[in-house]
């Protein structure tokens, strides 16, 4: 799967978030974050990823190609069905991983 330039939406910042997003960086994806919590990003990411701290909403993921959630992260809530009733891919990151 390649994917440079899709818009991924990372859902739950937590230290498997963080190595997801390194991932996806790494990989030249248009990446954005999304946690109820606010946290620190490592400078790295500073210029690269964008942020969206808060609750998750409707009109947040439905702008992405791909959505990707970490453990705890309530699968079935409005928000990410909107994402899937677009036809925008919900994976959790082991999914993710499977894919390559």
């Amino acid at each position: 799967m390649n994917l440079k330039g899709k818009k991924i939406l990372v859902v739950g910042y937590g230290v498997s978030g963080e190595a997801v997003v390194r991932f996806l960086v790494e990989e030249k994806a248009i990446v954005s974050v999304n946690d109820s919590v606010e946290k620190k990003m490592p400078s790295a990411f500073s210029k690269t990823v964008n942020v969206y701290w808060g609750d998750l909403n409707e009109e947040l993921t439905t702008q992405f190609d791909l959505i990707v959630i970490s453990p705890g992260i309530v699968t079935q809530q409005p928000a990410l069905e909107a994402a899937r009733k677009k036809k925008i891919p919900v994976l959790g990151e082991f999914g993710l991983a499977c894919l390559f």
